[in-house]
């Protein structure tokens, strides 16, 4: 079986690396004649090939690049022999080269690969990966039964920890081993959410509250007060007192705070430290930040010194905070002070903020349709339930439909919430959505259906292979990929199964690489990835029958299609998984 050197299938992301990185060096002779070296993905039309170099990437009046096909089977021995499947290089109207894989070769590479990983399919191994905690601060409000409080939407709370759930797991399925999760501020209605859709448990704890008052006698809490950056409001108060030698400040702890109040100069500290102002950094506008007021730790101080006895229990290299927009200028204030406080331990943590975004209404009235998030999450249900009565009639009770009816609502909420940019604003359409038959419908539901689709299509081929009417399933390796010749074919296996590994990457590309304070989880991803999945299914699905007649001619096509279904089935479950949301077998 024809599979890369590291018995592992290329992905797409890695063949058009290895290409461009083969061109780069083949057409050296060319490079006055070619504007710029960019080849491309396709992701339709692959009847042009599936990575091609733009007509417009090169000089076309060049004479010597006229002549680039004469290279053509001389670079395609060269890409084989680099483990690349392909079956031609050629040019066309809309390419100087376009590459072909050789389907059938890639077809059983994938689905191999797809079938001996199985729900590890996706999940890479990252060697020296960093160690982090992630937080969610979930900020002023703290009951999700409410539709606002002090100004914020309990949808916002709710957005905020979906969108914690689904980064964990995106971070967990890229090799980072995720040591806490933690959450300091209580949050009322989590029991009235778990009536409605699944959550991680962790999700549902709140960190061990730790005593303040206590820690603020701690040596790190002193040296921080006699930090440059810290100024005493009431000089003279009988806490501090003036010696030259004691600290920068001129600064000698008397161990008494219990009439001070001290403020941090975060703006002398971004420019001391060398640290970054910006759109995706430090704001401008930080600048004095009260630490403490009449000797007791503001609530900005109090947050700083709860993380520093938290990175002192776990030692992690990498803190990721989920906030809404709102709180994300106080949180830069806690994470400066922590930055002090670190620095003074010799600790080297880096820190990160994840923004989600606000959650209003879709419509002109604003106010008027905001709901609560359990009165968002008991409609969704009561959507759902009233669409299974209206298809299924008296059947629909009990425990087992409880459960199926639980899972939908999990996977619909799910994916409206975590389909958009987490840091952009989500409207939400907080009415019953129902269609002309008064059936509530939603990509959740529909993403459902298809996945237990395929489910009950394995299962009855089962049921067929004991009764005698097919034979059972050949090994991998005795099937013809060759039979599988419609496009739709190939789009689902070179569009969503080979490029789901590459897909996982993407997700947390930003956490990796980033330099800046915020970064970005892109939970969008897996959610926009499995609605365009299931439109394509449905559509392959409803214009070929996969259980033919038992003829034996007609097997062969049959098996390769029941592989590669199993293929995006796998895809399908591992992608719902990543969201939390537990796949059904028959709806």
């Amino acid at each position: 079986m024809n599979i890369t050197e590291n018995n592992k299938m290329a992905t797409p992301m890695e063949i058009k690396q290895t290409i461009r990185h083969f061109f780069e060096e083949a057409l050296t002779e060319f490079k006055d004649h070619i504007r710029k070296l960019t080849f491309v993905q396709r992701i339709n039309d692959f009847e042009f090939g599936e990575f091609n170099l733009p007509l417009g990437c090169v000089k076309s009046e060049s004479a010597e690049v006229q002549s680039l096909h004469e290279c053509f089977a001389s670079w395609k021995e060269q890409l084989i022999l680099k483990g690349l499947l392909i079956q031609k290089l050629c040019s066309n109207q809309h390419s100087c080269i376009a590459v072909h894989l050789d389907r059938a070769a890639y077809f059983k590479s994938v689905i191999s690969s797809v079938l001996l990983d199985r729900e590890k399919y996706g999940h890479c191994e990252r060697k020296g990966s960093a160690r982090p905690i992630v937080v969610n601060n979930v900020g002023k409000c703290t009951e999700l039964a409410e539709s606002n409080i002090t100004g914020r939407n309990s949808l916002d709370v709710l957005r905020s920890l979906l969108v914690q759930e689904h980064s964990v797991k995106l971070l967990e399925a890229n090799g980072f081993s995720i040591i806490s999760q933690l959450r300091h501020q209580e949050v009322k209605g989590l029991a009235d959410i778990e009536q409605y859709i699944d959550l991680n448990p962790k999700l549902l704890q709140q960190s061990p509250q730790v005593d303040v008052i206590e820690l603020q006698k701690s040596e790190c809490v002193k040296q921080t007060l006699c930090s440059s950056h810290v100024t005493s409001i009431e000089q003279g108060a009988g806490d501090l007192s003036v010696d030259d030698t004691s600290s920068p400040t001129g600064v000698k702890w008397e161990g008494d705070t219990s009439r001070g109040s001290y403020t941090f100069d975060c703006r002398s500290f971004i420019k001391e430290n060398g640290l970054k102002s910006g759109k995706a950094d430090y704001d401008h506008n930080l600048g004095i930040c009260e630490i403490l007021n009449d000797g007791r730790a503001t609530k900005t101080f109090a947050e700083a010194i709860s993380m520093y006895n938290s990175i002192q229990e776990l030692k992690p290299e990498v803190i990721a905070y989920i906030i809404d927009q709102s709180s994300a200028f106080s949180q830069q204030k806690v994470m400066l002070i922590l930055h002090q406080m670190l620095r003074q331990a010799s600790l080297d943590v880096k820190q990160h903020i994840i923004v989600s975004g606000p959650v209003a209404p879709m419509g002109p009235s604003e106010s008027a349709n905001l709901k609560s998030a359990v009165e968002y999450l008991r409609m969704r249900h009561s959507d759902l339930k009233q669409a299974a009565v209206m298809k299924y009639g008296d059947a629909v009770d009990g425990d087992a439909w409880e459960t199926t009816i639980r899972a939908l609502t999990t996977a619909c909420v799910k994916l409206e919430i975590l389909s958009t940019i987490p840091r952009n604003q989500l409207k939400l359409d907080l009415c019953s959505s129902h269609n002309e038959d008064g059936v509530y419908v939603s990509t959740g539901s529909f993403v459902m259906y298809n996945c237990a689709r395929l489910a009950t299509l394995f299962e009855h081929f089962q049921q067929a292979v004991l009764d005698g009417t097919y034979p059972d399933l050949p090994e991998l390796e005795e099937v013809d990929f060759s039979m599988l010749k419609e496009e739709q074919e190939w789009e689902l296996l070179f569009a969503y199964v080979a490029t789901f590994p590459d897909l996982v990457k993407q997700t947390v590309e930003d956490f990796i690489t980033a330099g800046s304070v915020a970064v970005s989880i892109n939970t969008h991803k897996v959610c926009q990835m499995l609605g365009t999945l299931c439109r394509c299914l449905s559509s392959y699905y409803s214009r070929f029958h996969i259980l033919g007649e038992s003829r034996d001619h007609l097997y062969p096509q049959m098996f390769a299609r029941l592989y590669l279904l199993k293929a995006v089935h796998q895809v399908m479950v591992n992608s719902l998984h990543l969201l939390g949301i537990t796949p059904q077998n028959q709806l």
